[in-house]
């Protein structure tokens, strides 16, 4: 992964927003195998515990599971200790790409 991100951004034109997405990045910063530090900007996409068991389930999780998997990962607040935007996506599709937009206006301002 390390190899190709090298690559893709190389690639990119000197003007390029290059987008990470680092789904457990909370848990490598807490395990000290990775900082925030390579990040212009770190944004935390979050949703309430039942929000995720529901979705986890779902798409076909057992609860049991979805709730352990969830136990395993960092806490929000350990998340959020990371980000410079913390972005609520409890709701739908289009209210998360609202608020990224709201965002992006913010960020490129």
């Amino acid at each position: 992964v390390a190899l190709r991100s090298g690559q893709l951004i190389a690639a990119a034109p000197p003007q390029a927003v290059v987008v990470y997405d680092v789904p457990l990045l909370a848990e490598l910063v807490g395990k000290g195998q990775r900082t925030t530090d390579e990040y212009d900007v770190v944004v935390v996409v979050e949703a309430p515990e039942e929000v995720r068991i529901t979705r986890l389930v779902a798409r076909g999780l057992p609860e049991w599971d979805a709730e352990a998997r969830i136990a395993s990962q960092s806490t929000d607040e350990e998340r959020r200790a990371l980000a410079d935007h913390v972005l609520v996506n409890d709701g739908t599709l289009e209210d998360l790409d609202a608020q990224v937009d709201a965002l992006w206006s913010l960020l490129t301002a």
